[in-house]
């Protein structure tokens, strides 16, 4: 037997089997609730694909590099053409196409996020 009670005066007791038979009771209905999917859709699958990939590309073009960084290609055009006081991002121009080393990459988005706090940082400051 469980005695169940608090500060009241009141208590309650329960018996062990009457316990285990509601526990048994939740149990089975959570067990026959459908579960959320565990499997990943075809195109989560096909997006992990691409991020692999990637991953082990030497030399990614725009639109890898913004799928790389989960930006648009717009912010790859923009922080490409900074000035070079405001932690351009390397790339090359290979005609039209901007092409850039993926370790450059990431070089350059561990820069960025520093600037970022720091630039956060002096604008708190003052």
């Amino acid at each position: 037997m469980f005695v169940v009670g608090g500060m009241s005066s009141i208590s309650i007791e329960i018996p062990r089997e009457a316990i285990e038979q509601i526990a048994r009771e939740v149990f089975e209905q959570m067990a026959s609730r459908p579960v959320a999917s565990r499997e990943i859709g075809d195109d989560t699958r096909a997006e992990i694909r691409a991020l692999q990939i990637l991953s082990n590309k030497p030399y990614l073009n725009k639109q890898e590099l913004a799928l790389y960084f989960d930006c648009s290609e717009r912010s790859i055009e923009e922080w490409s053409t900074r000035p070079a006081d405001k932690n351009p991002l390397p790339t090359v121009r290979v005609g039209r196409d901007i092409r850039i080393k993926r370790e450059k990459a990431d070089e350059w988005m561990e820069r960025e996020g520093e600037r970022f706090w720091r630039l956060k940082n002096l604008k708190e400051a003052s």
